[in-house]
Parts: C-alpha cells; structure tokens; sequence
C-alpha cells in the first residue's frame, strides 16, 4: 500500500480550530430533519450537523473508529451513466486538502441524473448558501432506523430558481473576493441582479426541466431520480478563485450516525485518502489501499 495512502482519516492536530470546525456542516434543519430520527423529530432544528469524524480529549483529536464502522453494505453508485464517461475525487482533493465526501462528474463536463444510493426517506431538501440545492436522504438498515444519511449537492432546480435563490439568499452571506467573484460569476453567466435582465446560460444553469422531482417525506427506491448534476452555490461554481466554470458535478456526502447520536461522514470505498488511491474505473473493486470497511452493496461500487 503505498504510504500516500495511509493516515487521512483525520485532520493532524496542528490544524487551525477555524478550520476544524469548518469540517463541522451544518444544513437547515426541518419538520423530519433534526439530529433525530425523522420519526422523533419534534422541532425544526435551526441546522443539523454533519462532522468528520474525530473525538477530542483535552487538546488533541483522535479518530472516531466508531463513527467509520460502517459494515452495513447498502450502497450503489448515486448515478446510472456509464461507469466508462464518469470521473471521481475522494476524502482529500490533494495532500492536505480534506474533502471529507466523494465527487463524481462526466468526463465531458455535462450534467448527468442522480439518483439515490440506496433505499430511504426525503428528509430534507434546500437551497444551501454554500453547495446550492440539497438533498438528504435517510436511510434505515433492517429494523434500525435512520441509520445512514446521504447529502446530495450542488443540484439543478430550475435556472430561474437557481439564479434566484443566488442573489436573494447566498449574496448577503458572502463578503471580500468570494463575494466579488461569486457576483462576477453570475453575472457572467447570465444571471444578472436585475431579474428583467437574466438568461440564464444553459452550461452552468442547466435547462427548465432539470429540477428536483421527489418530496420532502417521499419514500424511495435504490436508483430513484433525485434531480440533475450542476454547479449551484459558490462551493460548486468553480468561480470562487474567478473562473466561470462550468464545474457540474455531484458532490455527496455519506454519513453515518454513531454511538453518541451525532452524524459523521465516512467513505463508502474504506480508503479515506487522495484520488489516486481509489480505483481507476468508478465502478472498479475496492484495491489493497481500503483499510477500513466498504459499504457498498457486494462490497463494490456499482449499479441496480
């Protein structure tokens, strides 16, 4: 196993908290999205936290061993395209640069239907200031409910929407060069402030029927439609250093809900380490560089 590939499971404990805690995401909570249960949901929290996986005592941080026991192998690829046309980052984009989720794009650029990875309940969807449309999923393994949760983001919901939901709700959260690229980004792409004057482009905005077609509640199916790839929000534009993407993609969270009742990302493929340590085809078997368990179906990544 190469050494590239050991020891990424957890930030080194000579990380900034600013950081730390920025690995600590947190989404809108609602009726049946709460820390609970959906089912013992009994307010809408202001957010729900989803964190990497670390206990701390005193001042160090350890890995939460517990939080990546994730044997249960309910899992399939959360798209149909073919494996041959898809391209994935992993745990970390590089050395360093913790990612904490998995993203999956068309080699192509284009966008491209997602669909859940595996059976479960709508418990939330939402335009989120940073990722754009979201969607969670929550998912019971045999009679233990709500065991797993999968966030799906970055999604399409309409250009018109899209471009709304981007000046009216993520703008005033935005401030320095992140605000000013973000602005430069939508008004170059044809979203402009002025809604008379918007026209969408369709490369990074998408088309009017590439939305969000599930329910806050629905139950679905393994493979069920969820809605499209796209680029929404300031962390999927591709335009926070100045450039205009497009940058579609699906970036998903996984996450898994452990002794203390809290949510913790894990990595379905057990490898927790750089792109280069994961298979080479999407749908390639789990190689010699995955140390802790696989939670995809068969124990490999693939389709229904």
């Amino acid at each position: 196993m190469p050494s590239s590939c050991l020891n990424h499971a957890l930030l080194p404990d000579n990380t900034s908290t600013t950081a730390r805690e920025s690995y600590n995401y947190g989404i809108k909570g609602g009726s049946i999205h709460c820390e609970v249960s959906p089912d013992s949901c009994t307010s809408a929290p202001a957010y729900v936290y989803y964190r990497w996986p670390n206990v701390q005592y005193g001042s160090n941080y350890y890995l939460r061993l517990s939080a990546l026991n994730t044997n249960d192998q309910i899992f399939r690829l959360p798209f149909n395209e073919a494996a041959s046309n898809m391209r994935k980052n992993g745990w970390l984009y590089s050395a360093g640069s913790w990612h904490h989720a998995m993203d999956y794009s068309r080699s192509d650029g284009g966008s491209f239907q997602i669909v859940a990875a595996a059976a479960g309940k709508v418990i939330h969807i939402g335009w989120d200031n940073w990722s754009g449309n979201t969607v969670v999923l929550s998912h019971d393994v045999g009679t233990t409910k709500d065991l797993y949760r999968t966030v799906y983001m970055h999604l399409r919901n309409g250009p018109s929407n899209d471009c709304e939901a981007a000046w009216s709700q993520t703008v005033p959260t935005l401030s320095g060069s992140t605000l000013t690229n973000f602005q430069n980004y939508l008004t170059n792409t044809g979203c402009s402030q002025n809604n008379l004057l918007r026209n969408p482009a369709t490369a990074q905005w998408g088309t009017s029927s590439q939305t969000i077609p599930v329910t806050v509640g629905q139950s679905v199916s393994a493979g069920t439609l969820l809605g499209w790839a796209g680029s929404t929000g300031p962390g999927g534009c591709g335009c926070i250093n100045g450039g205009l993407g497009p940058n579609t993609h699906l970036h998903i969270f996984w996450t898994h809900r452990d002794t203390d009742g809290k949510w913790y990302f894990f990595d379905p493929y057990g490898v927790y380490a750089t792109p280069d340590c994961y298979p080479s085809a999407v749908d390639g078997a789990v190689n010699t560089c995955s140390r802790y368990p696989v939670a995809w179906k068969n124990g490999k990544p693939g389709y229904l």
